[in-house]
């Protein structure tokens, strides 16, 4: 499974596809009974209900096997796109009220992905066009729901399409919280680790203590803290790249630093007293605590008070 802001982006896609499948397969159950009762076993549309209601349910299923939202989703759109064309067609074309559950279908499809809501409201322009030009097109058009059911059905598309906003309302106010606290956490959490990130820097730049980090194969200083040159009197600009040696006297560093630090393993601390060469040309004593990491030698030093 992805993670990170893909995860959220499934875990999204699943909330709409339940939410939205739910509210279909009760409707669209409604509406296969009403047919029933209205057209008389005569009219294949109820049955053709039941079978549509049946793979919306059965899709849910699949989606506990192969736990991929965005295919559930893909299948459960597509599916309802056409039987929502077939409805339209056979209950009186771009008359009927159900030609406004394509409005719907972008909606839906802009809480999933910015992408697939351009491409259903593309697709729903399209269908409009060709629904409003059926004649044109040669694409047959029937009313089979009796005049004296017309009012009552013409009420349960309303009341369809009340529902499916009302769910697409829902889950967007539930996606809206959540992303905002998530953002708020991440708000937090980057406040907190800036203030940390502060503190450590203090404690670097005002420290009365040498710090540096010296590259190990090259045996130059990487960085330094400000105390170099409030000590020592040297620029920091000066220090970077600068070789150990020029300030700190050879014969006085442990056998592992004379070397190259080629010898020095991982983790591995050294301790050591060497003399000290100040920009003014004074030496002093310092006690060395260094630890290698990652091919650097992280080290402190603290002048050794007679």
């Amino acid at each position: 499974m992805a993670k990170g802001p893909d995860n959220k982006l499934l875990k999204q896609q699943t909330v709409v596809l339940k939410g939205v499948s739910y509210t279909v397969a009760v409707c669209f159950a409604i509406f296969s009974v009403f047919l029933y009762k209205a057209l008389g076993e005569e009219s294949n549309m109820s049955y053709l209900f039941f079978a549509y209601v049946g793979g919306l349910l059965l899709n849910l299923m699949a989606l506990k096997f192969h736990n991929k939202a965005m295919v559930a989703y893909q299948v459960m759109i597509y599916i309802s796109y056409a039987m929502t064309v077939v409805f339209i067609l056979y209950t009186g074309g771009i008359e009927s009220p159900a030609v406004f559950i394509l409005c719907t279908l972008p909606i839906g499809a802009f809480n999933t992905s910015r992408k697939q809501g351009k491409i259903w409201v593309g697709i729903a322009l399209v269908s409009f066009i060709v629904l409003y030009y059926s004649e044109f097109f040669g694409i047959p058009v029937n009313n089979v729901i009796p005049e004296q059911h017309r009012n009552i059905f013409h009420l349960s598309m309303i009341l369809f399409i009340f529902s499916l906003i009302t769910v697409f309302s829902i889950i967007f106010k539930y996606s809206s919280y959540n992303l905002y606290r998530a953002h708020s956490f991440a708000s937090g959490q980057l406040e907190e680790k800036k203030k940390r990130l502060d503190n450590l820097i203090n404690l670097v730049n005002h420290t009365p203590v040498l710090m540096c980090v010296i590259d190990l194969r090259s045996l130059t200083f990487i960085e330094v803290n400000p105390y170099f040159k409030q000590e020592l009197r040297y620029e920091l600009i000066e220090m970077r790249g600068r070789k150990i040696s020029d300030i700190i006297k050879e014969e006085s560093l442990p056998a592992e630093l004379k070397t190259g630090g080629g010898k020095i393993a991982e983790d591995q601390r050294i301790n050591f007293n060497c003399l000290v060469l100040y920009k003014t040309g004074e030496e002093k004593s310092y006690h060395w605590n260094a630890i290698a990491k990652r091919g650097k030698l992280y080290a402190n030093a603290r002048e050794m008070v007679k």
